[in-house]
């Protein structure tokens, strides 16, 4: 069954190297109850977990039914550990935060026995062993001899050719050690079962062999087997259905172990949602300078309303405005970026209770904080703010007690209005006044949406001050007499030409300026500009492209790589992840502290059996399903802080959307797989040997 040819093990201890075994032969075969006997340090623990692989050895060879052990990697001994051998420990190795029925059940769950079978066996074995009255006791609620015989009912649990038993009755008292001797005798048919022990008089009665080891090395073999041993090679032990483990079976182990660890899975959940809060406000800062990158407005545009796009033909000529009819569209709304001067009517002086506000027809589909009322007529509007804004609730409630003076940049030209509502918006990045069409007649609200217009005299050329008035049709107004040749008019934002013809104009000559009405039915005659309002620019875009249109969306117009917006959020981002760098490390030192209370059971679970990888998967989907409640929770609290703190429904869709929401929880599951997988190197890095004396 077992031969060892020349097997050596040494031990390098900083440097030191100080032997374990030296030279070992020796055969062993079923139905044999082998007691391995010598002084401390003689090296029968080393002798037994280099047999059971529990431990390396460095030179010879250990055969056992047909394989070369020498040859297996990590993985292939922790399998051949697992189906072949079964431990007692002196120290007991019960899984302190399982019950004695999971205990019991933990090995055949490992090796694909299903749940059902698994309890009935596990049942089976605890009322064989006495332990039926405790079936549901933890691990820590038994007394020494009622964990050596749930020990013992773990170890036959699997029915393994092989018994290591490493001192199983050092920490008992008598009468309870020679219970637990016999109950190894009556199991002991058809094994191999090596007894590692100080107390010879007490196994002596049941051994068939003794091995007595001195510094190492074989110094008596009693009743030795001196036949080869026997090759019973009942299949390939290393199959995939012995290396693969259902992830139910992962999952099953994962969550028991989270309910058998309260209080510690708390502290961690805590440290967790934590770290997820503070992951979401960075996760949502990076977002919100993803949003913003988006968006520079350009200094010719004071209306930067992000839904807010604006389509004009490319040879600058009027176009059909009906293309655009589903949408809620302005014909030459040019009054929307004019540079106008809002104050209180008691203010006279120079400080403006708002400068450079624009005046427009359409509310931002996102506003929140709203006083007073949306509904204006003419000489009453609504005051829109960017959302950064801060005006005390007092403040808002003065100036809606109090009348206010609007001018674009001539205070000769100034209107008394009558605020309705004050709001904000996280949509536009200056103020804009909400009229109606009535008011913006009485501001001449087109006028500075020109440049000034000149007029061809004689073949010179000469200046005309722009006025709009209620009249059917132009009127110029000109100094001295001469023959007009040509009248050009050009929209300040230089998207087109606006001409009128000298031959639709009135003309009367001998006044003290040179000037040009304007009718306002003329400015809205032919479209050369649609202002369009819409969530959805990318649609506009599309359409304008298909009737050989342009489009420019104001919000847009001054992105490059070295706006503020983009350095922004470059900066955020390398912000956030030197801060999430940071969380990760001050994390796992303190999650830690907590794991290493509970290595104990791990390296147990993973001395029973458990590889490498599935040992990981357990421990990866603890901390990731902590990791995911967290972050659930985290959006619940920032969801219930949006209500309190009353952000705006559309604002808070912008950011907390079905896109944004599993990017983040990805980012955090990715974040949590990293502690996980620093901890199971930590767990991973010494031999099944080394980590169990660790923690012990």
């Amino acid at each position: 069954m077992i031969e060892l040819k020349n097997v050596s093990k040494y031990y390098n201890n900083n440097g030191v190297v100080t032997l374990g075994l030296r030279n070992i032969n020796l055969n062993f075969d079923k139905n044999e109850i082998v007691a391995i006997v010598g002084e401390s340090g003689s090296g029968k623990s080393t002798l037994l977990n280099v047999i059971c692989g529990v431990d390396s050895y460095e030179e010879g060879e250990i055969i056992f039914d047909g394989y070369e052990t020498s040859y297996f990697n990590q993985e292939d001994m922790d399998i051949f550990r697992r189906v072949n051998v079964s431990f007692i420990y002196q120290n007991y190795n019960v899984i302190d935060a399982y019950t004695v029925l999971e205990n019991v059940m933990f090995p055949l769950l490992i090796n694909g026995v299903s749940k059902k079978e698994a309890k009935a066996r596990a049942l089976e074995l605890i009322d064989r062993v006495g332990l039926s009255k405790r079936i549901h006791h933890r691990g820590t609620k038994l007394s020494g001899g009622e964990k050596q015989r749930c020990v013992i009912a773990r170890a036959l649990a699997l029915d393994c050719p092989i018994l290591a038993c490493d001192e199983p009755t050092g920490n008992l008292d008598s009468k309870t050690g020679e219970e637990i001797i016999n109950l190894i005798k009556d199991v002991a048919k058809d094994k191999l079962v090596l007894i590692v022990t100080h107390n010879y008089e007490q196994v002596e009665k049941i051994v068939t062999r003794t091995i007595k080891m001195s510094d190492g090395e074989v110094i008596s073999d009693d009743n030795i087997n001196n036949n080869v041993a026997s090759i019973v090679n009942d299949g390939d032990i290393f199959s995939d259905d012995k290396k693969k483990l259902k992830y139910k079976v992962i999952a099953d182990i994962g969550f028991k172990n989270l309910k058998s660890t309260p209080k510690k899975n708390i502290f961690i959940f805590l440290v967790l949602l934590i770290l997820s809060f503070i992951g979401l406000f960075l996760f949502m800062d990076c977002v919100s300078g993803s949003i913003n990158a988006n968006y520079t407005s350009y200094n010719g545009f004071l209306n930067d309303d992000r839904d807010r796009i604006i389509v004009y033909d490319k040879e600058h000529n009027s176009f059909d405005a009906n293309i655009f009819s589903d949408y809620e569209s302005y014909i030459n709304a040019f009054y929307e970026d004019n540079f106008g001067m809002l104050y209180l009517k008691e203010n006279r002086s120079d400080v403006y209770f708002y400068s450079s506000v624009s005046v427009t027809k359409h509310i931002p589909s996102s506003i929140s904080d709203l006083v007073g009322t949306k509904e204006i007529s003419n000489n009453k509007f609504l005051l829109v703010l960017p959302s950064y804004s801060y005006y005390s609730s007092d403040v808002i409630d003065f100036i809606l007690e109090n009348k206010l003076v609007y001018y674009i940049y001539d205070k000769s030209d100034e209107h008394e209005l009558e605020l309705v509502g004050c709001a904000k918006s996280a949509n536009i990045n200056n103020p804009i006044m909400v009229v109606d069409d009535d008011f913006l007649k009485t501001i001449n609200a087109y006028k500075t949406g020109f440049d000034l217009p000149s007029a061809i005299v004689d073949s010179n050329s000469i200046s005309l001050d722009l006025e709009f008035a209620d009249i059917s049709k132009p009127k110029l107004e000109l100094i001295n007499p001469g023959e007009v040749e040509k009248i050009n008019l050009q929209l300040s934002s230089g998207l087109y030409d606006f001409n009128i013809n000298v031959d639709d104009c009135d003309i009367e000559y001998g006044k003290g300026n040179n000037k040009i009405y304007i009718p306002y039915s003329h400015i809205a005659k032919d479209c050369y500009e649609l202002t369009i309002y819409t969530n959805n620019t990318s649609k506009i875009e599309k359409l304008a492209s298909e009737n050989n249109l342009d489009t420019i969306i104001p919000s847009k117009s001054g992105i490059n790589i070295l706006s503020f917006s983009f350095l922004s959020f470059v900066f955020s981002i390398i912000i956030s992840s030197l801060i999430m760098i940071f969380l990760v490390f001050i994390s796992y030192v303190v999650l830690q502290k907590v794991y290493q209370s509970r290595r104990r059971d791990y390296a147990i679970m993973r001395s029973l059996g458990m590889v490498k990888s599935q040992m990981a998967k357990v421990i990866r989907f603890e901390i990731i399903t902590l990791g995911f409640i967290a972050s659930i929770l985290s959006l619940i609290l920032l969801t219930i802080i949006a209500i309190v703190t009353k952000v705006s429904f559309s604002e808070f869709v912008v950011l907390v959307n079905p896109i944004t929401i599993i990017c983040y929880i990805l980012f955090m599951m990715l974040f949590n797989l990293r502690l996980a997988n620093k901890f199971n190197k930590k767990l991973f890095k010494f031999s099944v040997t080394k980590t169990i004396k660790e923690v012990f």
